[in-house]
């Protein structure tokens, strides 16, 4: 919030702005007490935590650290730094058990697949949702311009396919070499996308760069698990031989 439009005693901000961040940070405080009593479903609730941690995470801190490190505005003072650390480590810590929850599990899942229990389908879902970011930031930047319905089935269907593909590889429940083929395939329209997005960069975002970036490196890692696992059914197939 603007605090010249926004003031901290003003009755929009009582009714509405307060409320809704003690809502947020009795909602995130009790989802975390919960992943760390609940060690049964630490995949789902990690994956669920870091999505909730990452998103401000990425989208407030960055911006709010180059407004404070710029010397336009003249020295930032102390306790603006000490506010910024108060913000953005909680944040942090919250991504990174989130992250270390979804990735933690050992449990062998049984099936005929190969690559089961393993780390490479959890990672292929994380990558894939990571490789979002490219296309959320476009649809940022263009606001109230139209975006074409075909477009948005395009950049955002395959990494629903990929994700989709990934849990059902981490369960067993369909053919290996089919799975990463769609894996591959679903990965690419992001990969082609982070490219243009790389150069061009994000207006509203510091650094412009960054989402590009991320997304590209993300979907080139999925398009590399993904020939892994019909590399893995390969040898697979090889080996039985």
């Amino acid at each position: 919030m603007d605090a010249s439009a926004y003031g901290a005693g003003s009755p929009l901000t009582v009714i509405f702005v307060i409320p809704f961040i003690v809502i947020i940070v009795v909602g995130f405080f009790a989802m975390s007490l919960w992943f760390l009593l609940d060690r049964a479903h630490a995949l789902v609730l990690g994956g669920i935590l870091a999505v909730l941690y990452g998103l401000p995470l990425y989208g407030l801190v960055p911006g709010q650290f180059h407004q404070l490190s710029s010397p336009c505005c003249g020295p930032t003072p102390d306790s603006s730094w000490v506010l910024f650390a108060a913000e953005s480590v909680p944040l942090a810590i919250g991504l990174a058990g989130g992250v270390w929850g979804f990735f933690a599990t050992t449990r062998v899942v049984s099936g005929r697949n190969p690559v089961n229990g393993v780390v490479v389908p959890r990672l292929i879902i994380a990558a894939e949702a990571l490789s979002t970011i490219g296309f959320f930031s476009v649809v940022g930047s263009l606001q109230s311009q139209p975006f074409l319905i075909l477009d948005a089935a395009i950049f955002l269907g395959g990494p629903v396919g990929v994700m989709v593909s990934g849990a059902l590889l981490y369960a067993g429940r369909w053919r290996t070499r089919v799975l990463g083929i769609l894996i591959i395939v679903g990965s690419l329209p992001s990969v082609v996308s982070s490219v243009f997005l790389v150069g061009n960069g994000v207006q509203w975002y510091f650094p412009s760069y960054a989402p590009g970036l991320i997304s590209l490196l993300a979907s080139g890692l999925t398009l590399i698990l993904g020939l892994r696992v019909t590399g893995v059914r390969r040898k697979a197939l090889i080996s039985h031989a």
